[in-house]
């Protein structure tokens, strides 16, 4: 450490009220920062969790594959994960096979019950083609049918390799022999159902697993995950498939799509933010440097009458920032974590809400701890304790021998910054007249004060502005009705619709169709 850093530790420590006010500055300054990134990284994650929990962890899908697509796209240079849904064929009961009453049969490997949403209710995945698990409302139609599928059971299920279904145009339907056989599985496990598709014309599915002993597959079903996803824009729509269908939802937040996205609010909003931070941050901390170079003019002036250059004289304030620096920013960034990870906690569930739909209603908000994260707050705000630092440094430099004895270099009258009206007299008296000549020989200070409170109020009322729009939206999307159901019916008779509604507490939750299956 040289001799000027000493000096200037010292001038610290002697004036250390200040020193200790412009640390809290800094802390103020990085606690804000580290929130608003540490916001901003926790919403996208939660996000990605609340997509990838509700569709699945891919960018692209391919209907119809067949094996040499498959193989090509596994194969192919920007792809990291592949999941392989093998259509074995659909089942249904009494031949009915609608596209309500219809459920597809896969056979689906490791990668697809890794990243795929298979969420079991009860048992277990199937570890071979001879085992095979169930979707809830599949359950539902056998058991109101007299037919309950257990775990454990062996159930016999008529397969098809056609279906009837004019909302989904399978390309190569017509090359699809229309033949039918059964096929014998036992029941390891019950799942949510899922149709994992984004196609509106899609099949629940029940599921066995790929061994290579299963029967012939028809076609395959492809979940693709590459490096870059902006990659999978570029494929055709009948590349690798039949048909082609991209995971938007998840796209967005790796900035892969055409359209606006939530990704590109997120940081829009963040920069916002950081940026009305920023100038309120500047506006105090350069302040406080202001006062400690202005407490420091007879040592400024000494140094320079020894021979200290104007290159160390800068270098001295700036020492000054750094050390400031190096103590109020990491205590702030670990106060901004934790009063985010607070405000989850406490309004995380209403946050959830916000997205309920487009994520599953299953992902939990909370704060994300990120390097990068800490990183971007950290840098952002060292700039903007030097920048804050840069303007008392260069008057610093300025400050000669004679200047330090006579210490008038911050205060420097004029004759029309002294005047006062007599107007301001009659209004506000002698203390009136003082402030007002005060502020005319403290030009810069009063710009400083000004500044400062102009920043803090657009804060409040930019925080106000989005509170209130949150709050607007969310009455708006949580907002319930004042009923406890909605019962339709097309029945003419009065005492036909009473006696609807009279069963309507005894109604199943899910609609049964009318299916009938043979027995296990």
């Amino acid at each position: 450490m040289n001799i000027l850093h000493k000096v200037t530790w010292k001038a610290m420590w002697k004036n250390r009220t200040r020193t200790i006010v412009t640390i809290i500055g800094v802390i103020l300054s990085a606690a804000m920062f580290s929130a608003v990134t540490t916001a901003a990284f926790s919403i996208r994650d939660f996000l990605v969790r609340g997509y990838i929990h509700a569709e699945g962890d891919y960018f692209v899908n391919y209907d119809y594959a067949t094996d040499a697509q498959t193989a090509a796209l596994a194969e192919h240079e920007s792809v990291t994960q592949l999941a392989d849904f093998k259509c074995l064929g659909f089942t249904a009961f009494e031949d009915n096979y609608s596209f309500l009453g219809t459920h597809s049969v896969g056979a689906v490997d490791q990668t697809f019950f890794d990243t795929m949403p298979v969420r079991l209710v009860e048992g277990r995945l199937p570890e071979s083609s001879r085992e095979i698990i169930l979707p809830e409302n599949y359950v539902l139609g056998a058991e109101e049918l007299g037919y309950p599928c257990a775990i454990g059971e062996t159930i016999t299920i008529p397969m098809r390799s056609r279906v009837e279904d004019p909302l989904d145009e399978i390309p190569f339907w017509d090359s699809v022999t229309d033949s039918a056989w059964e096929a014998t599985y036992t029941i390891v496990g019950i799942c949510e159902e899922h149709w994992f598709r984004s196609s509106e014309a899609s099949y629940y599915s029940l599921l066995t697993f790929d061994d290579g002993q299963q029967s012939e597959t028809l076609w395959h079903r492809l979940y693709a995950k590459t490096a870059d996803a902006a990659v999978v824009l570029q494929w055709s729509p009948e590349e690798y498939g039949g048909r082609k269908f991209l995971h938007n939802d998840l796209m967005q937040m790796y900035g892969a799509t055409g359209y606006d996205n939530v990704n590109d609010m997120i940081q829009y909003l963040a920069v916002i933010l950081m940026a009305l931070i920023m100038g309120a941050s500047i506006s105090l901390i350069h302040n406080a440097f202001s006062i400690s170079v202005s407490e420091r003019t007879k040592q400024f002036g000494l140094l320079s009458s020894i021979g200290a250059t104007k290159k160390q004289l800068r270098k001295s304030v700036f020492f000054e920032a750094a050390a400031i620096s190096s103590i109020g920013i990491p205590i702030g960034l670990l106060c901004g974590y934790g009063g985010i990870a607070v405000v989850f906690a406490l309004l995380g569930e209403n946050l959830e809400n916000q997205f309920s739909f487009s994520v599953g209603g299953q992902t939990k908000l909370y704060a994300v701890f990120s390097w990068l994260a800490f990183l971007a707050a950290a840098l952002v705000c060292l700039f903007t304790v030097l920048f804050s630092a840069w303007n008392p440094a260069r008057r610093a430099t300025k400050i000669t021998p004679l200047e330090a004895i006579r210490q008038s270099n911050e205060i420097r009258p004029r004759a029309k910054d002294v005047k006062v009206g007599k107007l301001t007299m009659k209004l506000f008296g002698l203390p009136g007249v003082l402030a007002k000549k005060y502020f005319g020989v403290s030009r810069r200070k009063y710009r400083a004060t000004i500044l400062s409170l102009a920043f803090s109020l657009t804060l409040f009322v930019t925080a106000g502005y989005f509170s209130q729009q949150f709050t607007e939206h969310y009455s708006g999307t949580t907002q319930l009705e004042n009923y406890d159901f909605d019962c339709c019916t097309l029945e003419e008779d009065p005492a036909a619709n009473e006696a609807i509604l009279n069963q309507a507490s005894i109604a199943p939750v899910f609609p049964v169709p009318s299916w009938s299956a043979p027995k296990p």
